[in-house]
């Protein structure tokens, strides 16, 4: 799903220079907040993975440059029951945006990693969104996301079978390009970029007209957005995608 693209400000990062990263100082902030370490955040996502016989097969971390934001995606080996005939090979993603100095909630969402061309896809509704308080509880809080996660997958699978199996006409997709506009998915400089790529697609695999592929020219474009945006950027263009594609 989200793959953690390195754009400005961020960098690969490891378990053990999360280790090392300190919770932002409290200052101003209410006794509420609560800072959540990036690495006790990560360790606590893996092993609740681990409980539910899910254990990732790749975690991929981007720091900020100042420590404060960590945007993260869990990688899965995807069950053969899930696979989607008319897709290039998916494995299932979770992916995350955390930030230790109150700017953002934590967020999670389910989806997919595109092997061909390492582009992330956020197919789902968020699975975490919780705010810093002094009543977050790490462990439960990633338990119940975790739960989320598991019952989504085939919604998503469906989701991304649909879109697969959906060819769209220049229209089609002249009208979407329009809504991601209007919605400010993408700026218009951006959408022209996405129209090209859909006109003109890096990849041999995404050369047939379906609604699939336009949104792999879209989630291209959205590399070059800033990381803490991507996030947001994914969901809702798959959102914009699946409504104008798929009706």
């Amino acid at each position: 799903m989200l793959t953690t693209y390195q754009s400005k400000g961020y960098r690969t990062t490891t378990m053990e220079e999360l280790e090392n990263v300190p919770i932002t100082a409290r200052g101003s902030r209410t006794d509420r907040w609560q800072g959540v370490q990036h690495a006790a955040l990560v360790r606590s996502m893996t092993q609740g993975f681990e409980n539910m016989g899910m254990a990732p097969k790749e975690t991929r971390l981007s720091l900020q440059a100042t420590g404060a934001g960590l945007v993260g995606a869990f990688i899965f080996d995807t069950p053969e029951e899930l696979r989607i005939e008319g897709a290039p090979d998916m494995d299932l993603s979770c992916g995350f945006v955390h930030s230790n100095d109150s700017r953002r909630a934590l967020h999670g969402a389910v989806g997919a990693n595109v092997a061909v061309c390492g582009n992330g896809m956020c197919t789902g509704e968020f699975v975490w969104s919780r705010k810093h308080t002094n009543r977050l509880e790490i462990d439960e809080w990633v338990r119940m996301g975790i739960e989320r996660f598991t019952d989504s997958l085939v919604y998503n699978r469906e989701q991304i079978a649909a879109l697969a199996e959906t060819y769209i006409h220049s229209n089609q997709a002249n009208t979407t390009l329009v809504q991601l506009g209007r919605q400010k998915v993408l700026s218009w400089k951006r959408i022209g970029q996405v129209d090209e790529m859909w006109r003109n697609p890096p990849h041999e695999e995404f050369r047939e007209q379906t609604a699939f592929n336009f949104y792999q020219a879209f989630n291209e474009v959205v590399k070059e957005a800033p990381m803490q945006q991507q996030f947001t950027k994914l969901r809702q263009g798959f959102k914009v995608v699946r409504d104008f594609c798929l009706n």
